[in-house]
């Protein structure tokens, strides 16, 4: 396809991606790479309310604007359709697909509209792009960058500090005698697999191998409705807290002071992913999955199958891991 030439030096350029803590994170450095190419550009980003939690502190985002597709009514988008107008936006990234945010676009008036192919739907975008299925999830991404410049870099995830949310988790830590880098984060559970993939018995026997490796405080991460269902499997137990009433920014911070994450392929992984905090993710036996959210730090990362779960060896893989974890 041929490169977009956006003839103007400082041009508006709107991204949305209002969906998904695993995709926000992937996607959290589009913006800076859009900075680099057009390094006077003003930047608009379309976030939901948890993408608006982890990327409030990203120095190349000029300004965020909330849209929450399931829940903000018609009016609510007929205010930002209008915003859009008066800003006039001049090229719009559609990192989260679907035709509701392509029609805003359109009615708002952008000129040039960047997006993924959708299958059996009218599109309403000026180049649309087919997705590569054996591609990982961020080289996807780098396609559509490269229609403004070849050779775009491979980059990894960022996240940036929030002092709010950095003192919320310091003085919890201090309050209940933790300390930074000396606790494992623990997420057994997420959307991505569902209640019925959560290989909890493998977790409960995980939580028990810990307790007689090392003495590291663990701190078991979810929603109420996920903890209710783990606290049944991995019960209560010393060294052990569940934390239920955080929101994804002081999660992310508590996942940013520590010292090892396990879970599952979920929001919080990539979270760990996108802090170089060291991983032990659990994930599904899918090929095509795999590729699309294998680790991008493959130094930080030990990966483990679900067909492995009940393999003894696994056990050993982490027990060796976590030796290597600077103490």
């Amino acid at each position: 396809m041929k490169r977009i030439e956006l003839k103007i030096e400082n041009p508006k350029i709107l991204v949305f991606r209002n969906s998904g803590i695993g995709n926000t994170i992937v996607d959290s450095v589009f913006l800076k790479l859009i900075k680099e190419i057009y390094p006077k550009c003003t930047t608009y980003c379309v976030l939901d309310n948890i993408g608006e939690k982890l990327l409030k502190e990203n120095p190349y985002i000029d300004k965020i604007d909330i849209f929450n597709r399931r829940t903000d009514n018609l009016y609510y988008q007929w205010k930002l359709l209008k915003q859009w107008r008066k800003e006039k936006i001049d090229i719009s990234f559609h990192l989260r697909s679907g035709i509701r945010q392509e029609i805003l676009a359109f009615l708002s008036g952008i000129p040039v509209r960047v997006g993924f192919k959708l299958n059996g739907s009218f599109q309403f975008l000026t180049h649309i792009i087919n997705k590569n299925k054996d591609f990982h999830r961020i080289n996807n991404s780098r396609l559509l960058l490269a229609l403004l410049k070849e050779d775009i870099p491979e980059y990894f995830p960022e996240l940036y500090q929030c002092i709010d949310d950095k003192k919320f988790i310091y003085s919890y830590l201090k309050k209940h005698g933790f300390f930074t880098k000396n606790y494992i984060i623990m997420h057994p559970c997420g959307k991505t697999y569902g209640n019925e993939n959560w290989n909890l018995d493998f977790y409960s026997k995980i939580v028990k191998k810990l307790r007689s490796w090392c003495d590291y405080p663990i701190f078991i991460i979810g929603n109420k409705s996920e903890i209710c269902v783990v606290k049944k499997i991995l019960g209560e137990k010393e060294g052990l807290t569940y934390l239920m009433n955080f929101h994804i920014g002081q999660i992310s911070e508590l996942i940013n002071n520590s010292l090892l994450f396990i879970g599952n392929d979920s929001g919080p992984a990539h979270i760990a992913e996108a802090w170089n905090v060291p991983k032990v993710v659990v994930y599904r036996d899918d090929h095509l999955n795999f590729i699309k959210w294998s680790p991008l730090r493959k130094d930080l990362s030990l990966v483990i199958f679900q067909h492995e779960l009940i393999n003894q060896n696994t056990f050993t893989k982490i027990y060796n891991f976590l030796k290597i974890l600077p103490n």
